[in-house]
């Protein structure tokens, strides 16, 4: 039986003082609630982990302050956190892109791409625009920087595109483009010095894709042209 308790009512479940306390380590406003949700989340874990073993509900200091550390340190040097990691894309938001067919799925048929493919370049469209914004978001990087690695992408792209056309005459056009589309994918771009998450690069070239400011077929925009015409 209980006999004493005490019940204290606030508001905001209590995070202001946690994000007071958070604040006085100098963390940028706009990364106190990525912080804080990050180690929120691991405590939770540990916490029912202990208690689905019968163990004591207690939290060893060394390893909340290793924990701590461990994520502080990714916030203090910006790095380019992978949102949808915990997020990933949902099966029926992939498989809506797959049956609406948008331009930059189109711009894969145009060079024969199959269905996997398919189902892995929306995977990657997806994920790349929700990082894209949440960074955005969250002050990682901001617009001038996002249209920067557009940019360098583009770059990439034409000139890869044209070393193909004068290297490899014997290829098809489908092949040109399937080409293009692989060296662009393998591509190896930084955003401001840091390497961003695996579906960053090539998510990114279909959204430029999409848009359309490039295409893989050699003839993608006269192709593209002839559908919307029909």
């Amino acid at each position: 039986v209980i006999c004493r308790f005490e019940v204290q009512y606030g508001i905001h479940a209590g995070y202001d003082d946690v994000n007071y306390e958070i604040r006085k380590k100098n963390v940028p406003l706009s990364q106190i609630d990525f912080l804080r949700d990050k180690i929120s989340g691991w405590l939770l874990k540990i916490i029912q982990e202990k208690i689905a073993k019968k163990e004591t509900a207690c939290i060893p200091w060394e390893d909340f302050d290793h924990q701590f550390s461990v994520v502080f340190d990714r916030v203090r040097q910006r790095e380019l956190v992978d949102f949808t990691l915990e997020s990933p894309p949902k099966l029926e938001d992939i498989h809506s892109q797959v049956k609406i067919r948008p331009c930059y799925l189109r711009q894969l048929d145009l060079i024969g791409c199959t269905d996997s493919e398919i189902v892995e370049a929306v995977s990657d469209y997806l994920r790349a625009d929700v990082n894209r914004h949440r960074w955005i978001e969250n002050e990682f990087i901001d617009v001038e920087t996002a249209t920067d690695f557009m940019n360098k992408l583009k770059r990439f792209w034409s000139t890869q595109k044209k070393i193909i056309k004068i290297t490899e005459k014997q290829l098809g056009e489908e092949e040109k483009g399937q080409l293009l589309l692989e060296k662009c994918k393998s591509r190896q771009e930084t955003i401001r010095g840091i390497s961003p998450p695996e579906p960053t690069v090539v998510g990114t070239y279909h959204a430029l894709a999409e848009e359309p400011v490039l295409g893989w077929h050699p003839s993608w925009e006269k192709l593209l042209s002839d559908q919307e015409g029909v």
